[in-house]
């Protein structure tokens, strides 16, 4: 009982030695199995041309008992526990061979030589496959000790040679065996040399790639940064010029009433004030009047419109919206705005029945700030059109927006949704439309996507969801 659970220790042991990454064990186990899938074929052989000319024998049945550990290498092979199969198929190895060499021949010495053979290609085979030296060492010991057993028990006593040519055979095989061993754990240690210094280099490999990759994202976020700053720098530029045009003209209106009315204390210090010219002063100071209203009112409407780019729908509660009801609406009212400029045509392609739930009057708006750059910029000849169409994928309203205008270049599509970019500011365009359209479509967990080509008109893609789809997720 005692020797049984030493043995069993021992195989256990020698089992745990084979410790690897599964995908290395896998192809040394299969390179195993197609090693001994070749003896076992030369084995196969020789035990068919037994049966056909001698018959079933005991060198046979022990042939096919010795099949057994490569049986399960293959089964276990074939259910992924590779580092069992790898030692099953070298135990296989180990019991094949010398059976299958003592049924090939029936010469006295070549016996010996035959059985040496192949357990020089079982060490050569542990020495391509083996994960430790003490593999090659183990393979090599049950070479020696085959060698011998096949010495003592069965080529003695059934050879009629002089005994020492047995012994210069057994000799001769052991020096074989002893060299095969020595080159194979040669083998093994330059293959896991080479082993390492490829994990090395691949170690090496990821921590450069890594390394770059790191690198890669500071230069983008600082990339990212400069582009920020860049934008920055040109609101602030855009701000400062169109706060600065109403309150210059504001500024000169006062200085200038401020000067008519020094001429008309002094005309009163003098007594000379008449009254024409206390007429022309009146309408003097009402047309100094209306000029100040129109520069205030330009200045709180500048105002306004910053305060349109930061607002957010989501203070507001969305709502059913009739997409159809929407666009028409709003194409309604537009074509009264157009009606100075007959030769541009809007149409809708195919309208159907639709609604989601969204924020109130956002479709409104933002189809009025893309139907007002069309106006504006698209059409210089006065003749155009404008096509919409619409539809539902995956819980998201699509809508496409078409012009066949004169298009936009790709730097101006990289900047169209920074504040204040516009290519029309002396006509009174302050560029924070598509800014509004971006941040409105935004807050509503939308997008929008541009594409055009110069001369080749422009389209957006307008991406708005069903908020009740969203609440039916959560």
């Amino acid at each position: 009982m005692r020797l049984k659970l030493k043995l069993y220790h021992l195989y256990f042991s020698f089992l745990k030695t084979y410790r690897s990454d599964s995908s290395v064990l896998r192809k040394k186990a299969k390179a195993q199995f197609t090693l001994l899938s070749i003896f076992l074929l030369s084995g196969f052989t020789f035990i068919i041309l037994d049966l056909i000319f001698l018959g079933m024998n005991t060198d046979v049945l022990m042939v096919i008992i010795a099949l057994s550990p490569l049986i399960i290498g293959f089964v276990l092979l074939y259910r992924g526990s590779y580092n069992s199969s790898v030692f099953f198929l070298l135990v296989g190895i180990v019991l094949l061979m010398p059976l299958t060499a003592f049924i090939s021949s029936n010469h006295e010495p070549i016996k010996l030589y035959n059985v040496a053979i192949f357990g020089i290609i079982a060490l050569l085979v542990a020495g391509l496959t083996a994960e430790r030296v003490i593999h090659n060492i183990l393979v090599g010991i049950a070479s020696f000790i085959t060698l011998t057993v096949y010495f003592l028990f069965f080529v003695i006593p059934a050879e009629l040679k002089p005994f020492t040519l047995m012994i210069d055979a057994y000799i001769a095989s052991m020096v074989l065996v002893g060299l095969s061993t020595f080159i194979s754990i040669f083998l093994t240690l330059q293959l896991n040399q080479l082993i390492y210094e490829l994990l090395r280099s691949n170690s090496e490999l990821d921590r450069r790639v890594a390394e770059r990759t790191r690198q890669l994202k500071i230069s983008r976020n600082r990339l990212i940064e400069t582009e920020k700053l860049s934008a920055l720098g040109g609101m602030i530029a855009g701000i400062s010029h169109e706060i600065n045009t109403p309150l210059g003209s504001s500024i000169l209106i006062n200085s200038h009433f401020g000067t008519i009315r020094d001429d008309l204390q002094e005309m009163v210090i003098a007594g000379s004030v008449t009254n024409t010219y206390l007429l022309e002063f009146l309408e003097k100071s009402d047309d100094l009047r209306k000029l100040q209203e129109d520069s205030l009112s330009r200045l709180k409407k500048l105002i306004d419109s910053f305060r349109k780019i930061s607002a957010d729908n989501r203070q507001k509660e969305p709502e059913l919206v009739n997409i159809r009801e929407e666009i028409e609406m709003t194409l309604r009212i537009f074509r009264k705005k157009i009606q100075s400029t007959p030769g541009v045509n809007l149409k809708i392609e195919n309208p159907r029945e639709m609604s989601i739930v969204t924020y109130p009057n956002l479709l409104w708006q933002v189809l009025t700030h893309l139907l007002e750059n069309s106006l504006f910029h698209a059409f210089p000849s006065g003749v155009g059109s404008i096509e919409l169409s619409y539809e539902m994928v995956d819980s998201n309203l699509v809508l496409q927006y078409r012009d066949d205008g004169i298009g936009m270049d790709r730097e101006s599509q990289k900047r169209i949704f920074e504040p204040f970019f516009t290519t029309d500011r002396g006509k009174g365009r302050t560029g924070l439309g598509m800014i509004m359209v971006y941040n409105l479509l935004k807050n509503a967990g939308g997008d929008i996507q541009v594409n055009s080509l110069p001369g080749d008109g422009l389209s957006y893609s307008v991406r708005l969801p069903d908020l009740s789809r969203e609440n039916e997720q959560e």
